[in-house]
């Protein structure tokens, strides 16, 4: 009798292609509603915390604030037209799906902001500078969890970041800093010192939650080594290590593979080794510091 639980081999089935495309679709719905979610806490952050104090957000969404202010147009509106000449941008650099992602994204925010009134939850500027933080930042960071992002400057952050180590919420906190002082001296200071307060949170729970400067350690034990090697190749930058191994019960031949990627590519990792090897053993650990070459995306 087999024994389960381990790393060893277990015959492949008829079913095999069509449960590893139902996992694909499974993780596209979910994909799809969370980011929808995310798309009604950011509407809520700008129609109930930023909006009725003229506070200013971040990015492009915060240039459509300040045009929104000024000409009395629907800022919702302005945001998503605003963002439009980024979607080839984004294609070019990081992809069709994170470009449909955060087109879903941009389209399902507007709605949401059009539905969502605007409407002060509390007369504290500070409370609000705070908790629409939380609330923009938690959004924001979950899009970045999920393979998108919000458009705007969080498109460039993206691009920073995938060719240095840099933190992606510094860097939006540094684009949105040039953004504030201009804003400053057109509305006054007050207001955009607690909208510095509002960014610098913002910034905070994107780092928490997007985690992408964390490196981990994959290794992947299967029985089509040279076909997840090719696969990894293909799909990822990362060079990946093999080794020949043995399944200590079974004694088939397995290869094994090492490779280092950051948090924000285990998704797609874990995708691309089910997709050719349902059945292949994956250790995940994460990585305390690498030394040596590693392409910083």
């Amino acid at each position: 009798m087999a024994r389960l639980g381990d790393a060893d081999y277990v015959p492949e089935t008829p079913f095999l292609h069509v449960a590893a495309s139902k996992t694909r679709y499974i993780e596209l719905i979910v994909q799809l509603t969370v980011i929808l979610i995310a798309s009604a806490l950011y509407a809520v952050s700008m129609n109930m915390f930023f909006i009725p104090h003229n506070m200013i957000s971040g990015g492009f969404a915060g240039v459509g604030m300040i045009i929104g202010y000024l000409t009395h147009y629907d800022i919702g509106t302005l945001i998503f037209l605003l963002n439009l000449p980024l979607f080839g941008l984004s294609y070019k650099y990081l992809g069709k799906k994170i470009t449909f992602l955060t087109a879903y994204f941009i389209t399902f925010s507007t709605i949401a902001m059009a539905i969502v009134p605007v409407q002060q939850l509390s007369h504290d500027i500070l409370l609000s500078s705070v908790f629409g933080g939380i609330l923009c930042g938690g959004a924001t960071g979950i899009v970045f969890r999920f393979a998108a992002s919000t458009g705007g400057f969080d498109v460039i952050g993206l691009l920073v970041a995938r060719y240095w180590d840099i933190s992606i919420g510094a860097v939006i906190f540094v684009f949105n800093c040039l953004l504030l002082i201009i804003a400053g001296f057109m509305f006054g200071w007050d207001i955009t010192l607690y909208t510095f307060i509002s960014r610098f949170v913002v910034s905070k729970v994107i780092d928490g939650i997007h985690t992408k400067h964390i490196k981990l350690t994959v290794m992947i034990v299967t029985e089509k080594g040279m076909a997840v090697k090719q696969a990894l190749l293909n799909q990822c930058i990362r060079g990946v290590t093999m080794v020949d191994a043995v399944g200590a019960y079974t004694d088939h031949q397995k290869k094994v593979i090492y490779t280092v990627i950051t948090r924000y590519e285990l998704g797609e990792v874990k995708r691309l080794v089910r997709q050719v090897d349902s059945y292949a053993f994956m250790n995940i650990t994460e990585t305390v510091e690498v030394v040596g070459r590693f392409k910083r995306i």
